[in-house]
């Protein structure tokens, strides 16, 4: 999930009163010695992304060999990618589960992640 801090809290290490963050693009990297994979996934109405690395890659490419982070807010006063999670300089993936059925499915996570505001005065007069 990703986030716009609050400006109340822009100085401190925290998700209070953060809001979600949708339109937000998030990247999976990963890399390998024969090849580099890159994709980008954008948040829901919700601040969730999903990205799914092809099926033919899922043999090649394992969690301890891609990360995720930040790329860019939909917000132009809250778009300074912090380093929450390593939302910045990337988040190894974190193994969840796998979804049985006609093609399993492993699911990974990361996050959640958060932008900030780019200073105090940025953020939106009420």
């Amino acid at each position: 999930m990703v986030y716009c801090k609050s400006c109340s809290y822009l100085n401190f290490n925290t998700l209070l009163n953060a809001t979600a963050l949708p339109g937000a693009v998030v990247k999976v990297t990963c890399t390998s010695t024969k090849a580099p994979l890159y994709l980008n996934g954008t948040t829901n109405s919700y601040g969730y992304f999903f990205i799914q690395v092809p099926k033919v890659k899922l043999g090649t490419w394992t969690s301890h060999k891609c990360e995720v982070s930040l790329v860019s807010s939909p917000l132009s006063w809250c778009s300074k990618p912090t380093n929450l999670n390593n939302g910045q300089v990337g988040a190894d993936l974190a193994f969840e589960k796998v979804y049985t059925g006609k093609e399993p499915l492993a699911v990974f996570k990361a996050g959640p992640f958060a932008f900030s505001p780019t200073n105090a005065t940025a953020c939106p007069k009420h």
